[in-house]
């Protein structure tokens, strides 16, 4: 395909500029879906890692009241924090149903397991040493608790700060993909850049060659024409800008050498003329010269026939 200099010129800024712009698109639409991506990811892990600290530290405070009510024998502290440990119970429940409807990674699952299996020992050593006490048996409730319940507690607050550890360990991986998929998106770019820097060389390279060349070949083909060589082969192929300085250099080597043969014919011409010229004088010289001896001897005659 022949295509003049101005396209040539024009064609890489185009191109650069339609690649730029589908790369800026195509860049733009990819971060944003990250943003939004990242951002529910996010989100939902922190929701997560919320409901799982509020989860252990209702359960904390639920078990320091269930604790000081066994330890303690004063009916009015136990009617006192009886609707409190209810209405925290209540809370719990509910934050425990979200965190179960929202567990869908199998560490998550098996870390539920396990607080589900240590709640069912902390409720069972619970009202083991609450049935001791309501029967009147405060020391056995005590044994129970310190051998029963502290274990049961310490075990039960252990797998619930394992579930906030996960949550949290899976918040920080989530902020740690987003910021590798930005980077991915930042080396993409840095790639693209590479790959229209690349281009815009060859490009360059490859407009420069099409250009610089013919024209160093015109200006030795002028040179030669200017030295008088009239004979110098000029290529007029192209279609371009510089194909149409090419005819004309060759338009102006052809009426150059009509106007040297014009010149030459003329000389011709003007040569045999001051031939016949010098001939035609030379001739009249001598006729001239014999008038002047005929003349001279005409004129002894005289003198003779007048002696």
């Amino acid at each position: 395909m022949r295509l003049n200099i101005a396209t040539r010129l024009w064609l890489p800024t185009l191109a650069i500029t339609g690649l730029l712009l589908a790369v800026g698109t195509a860049v733009s639409l990819r971060t944003a879906g990250q943003i939004q991506a990242a951002g529910e990811a996010l989100r939902s892990a922190e929701s997560k890692l919320y409901d799982a600290a509020a989860w252990r530290g209702l359960t904390q405070a639920n078990v320091v009241r269930v604790v000081a009510s066994l330890i303690g024998n004063d009916p009015a502290l136990d009617a006192a924090m009886k609707p409190e440990i209810a209405e925290t119970a209540a809370r719990i429940t509910e934050i425990q149903q979200r965190v179960d409807a929202a567990a869908a990674d199998p560490q998550e699952r098996a870390a539920l397991d396990r607080i589900a299996e240590a709640r069912k020992a902390y409720i069972a050593a619970r009202e083991s040493a609450g049935q001791a006490k309501a029967g009147g048996d405060a020391a056995a409730a005590k044994t129970l608790l310190a051998d029963k319940v502290q274990p049961a507690v310490t075990a039960y607050l252990a797998a619930q700060q394992a579930y906030v550890d996960l949550q949290r360990a899976q918040t920080a991986a989530v902020r740690a993909a987003s910021g590798t998929e930005r980077m991915r998106s930042v080396w993409a770019v840095l790639a693209v850049v590479a790959v229209v820097i690349t281009l815009l060389m060859v490009s360059t390279m490859l407009t420069v060659r099409a250009i610089c060349r013919p024209m160093a070949r015109l200006v030795e083909v002028a040179r030669r024409i200017g030295d008088g060589d009239l004979d110098a082969e000029v290529d007029s192929g192209r279609d371009d800008e510089i194909g149409a300085v090419q005819r004309a250099l060759a338009a102006m080597r052809d009426a150059l050498r009509g106007i040297v043969g014009q010149v030459r014919q003329s000389a011709e011409s003007i040569q045999v003329a001051s031939s016949e010229v010098a001939s035609g004088n030379a001739d009249l010289s001598h006729r001239t010269e014999e008038t002047a001896s005929n003349l001279q001897q005409t004129a002894s005659s005289l003198q003779q026939l007048t002696a």
